[in-house]
């Protein structure tokens, strides 16, 4: 298998593998419409990119991480993204001038639905799963966020169509976000070792443009993971086709990898535990010298004190008479 190259995935095998795929597309569709059992537009055309992880992630997350592509992923049979049904989720606040904005910058495909509404409109289980059939993308503002995990349910998770967050304080660039979360692919870290990206539908891009998000959206991918270190495989598929492999890594590549990485990475910091018993060691050391040079260097005051009580003892104590030279006397002799 053809390694990457240092931009991403290896570009030739890459068309060849998008012209396979996009003539297996044009067989299922004329199949379908020999039958009559399905219309050809019925026919699923959108091709992803699908990542095999070297180990599970050591958690999921439910907020999708935003990938720049060069051609938009989100589009109409016709390539158009103006054709595409948007759902946006905003605050009551907000929702008056959400209204006008989207109407005054052309915005119509996008609508905004209050947090009330969702909240008293779409509370059971059918009526939610209506909401997610009826839009191809939802947008939230991220200040809300956290509340439409509840709202939603689980089969926006499982869908994977759960809001993309934006901010829309800022009105001056409004327009600009929206139009990049729309003309970008997403990246939704489950706890699984596969992962998949959309890289547009094969009705509205062309094959190169395909090859291009590909590079694009997998190179975006890998890095968020943390390198090519932390991918095994990389494959290609349209609809429910099977996956076509594009990149392959054995088992001792990997390992062999995670060491050069592990190799050129800059020495392990020491625990902080460690750390704080080497400070607390050199605290004690330099608290000890500091009383030893405090027993040694009294202050002055203490050692005026101690001559002045010397001097008084010196005062009160009586003068010696100095010493008499004593005679020695003969030893007594009886007399006869």
């Amino acid at each position: 298998m053809p390694a990457q190259t240092s931009t991403g995935l290896n570009r030739p095998l890459v068309d060849k593998s998008l012209t396979a795929l996009l003539n297996y597309l044009n067989k299922e569709k004329g199949r379908a419409a020999t039958k009559g059992l399905l219309d050809d537009s019925e026919v699923e055309d959108q091709v992803y990119a699908v990542l095999g992880l070297a180990k599970v992630p050591s958690r999921g997350s439910s907020k999708p991480y935003r990938l720049a592509v060069p051609y938009p992923v989100l589009t109409s049979p016709d390539g158009s993204v103006e054709e595409t049904d948007i759902c946006l989720f905003v605050k009551d606040s907000s929702l008056a001038w959400i209204k006008d904005f989207l109407k005054s910058n052309g915005l119509t495909h996008v609508t905004p639905l209050s947090l009330t509404k969702l909240r008293s409109d779409h509370s059971a289980y059918s009526q939610k799963r209506l909401l997610l059939q009826s839009y191809d993308f939802f947008l939230a503002d991220s200040r809300i966020l956290p509340m439409l995990s509840k709202c939603l349910g689980k089969a926006f998770f499982g869908a994977k169509k759960q809001p993309v967050p934006v901010d829309i304080t800022r009105k001056e660039s409004l327009k600009v976000t929206i139009d990049r979360a729309l003309t970008s692919t997403y990246l939704y870290v489950s706890t699984g070792t596969s992962l998949s990206l959309k890289l547009g539908r094969a009705s509205a891009l062309t094959p190169s443009q395909l090859s291009s998000n590909a590079e694009a959206a997998v190179g975006a991918a890998v890095k968020k993971l943390g390198g090519w270190k932390c991918v095994k495989t990389v494959g290609l598929k349209v609809g429910q086709s099977a996956c076509v492999p594009v990149y392959s890594r054995t088992a001792g590549e990997l390992r062999s990898m995670s060491a050069e990485t592990v190799s050129k990475a800059e020495p392990p910091k020491r625990k902080a535990r460690e750390v704080e018993e080497e400070n607390v060691e050199e605290k004690e050391a330099e608290k000890g010298s500091a009383v030893k040079k405090a027993k040694k260097e009294k202050s002055p005051l203490l050692k005026a004190l101690k001559e002045k009580k010397e001097e008084e003892k010196e005062k009160s104590a009586p003068a010696r008479s100095p010493s008499r030279t004593s005679t020695a006397r003969p030893p007594f002799r009886p007399s006869p």
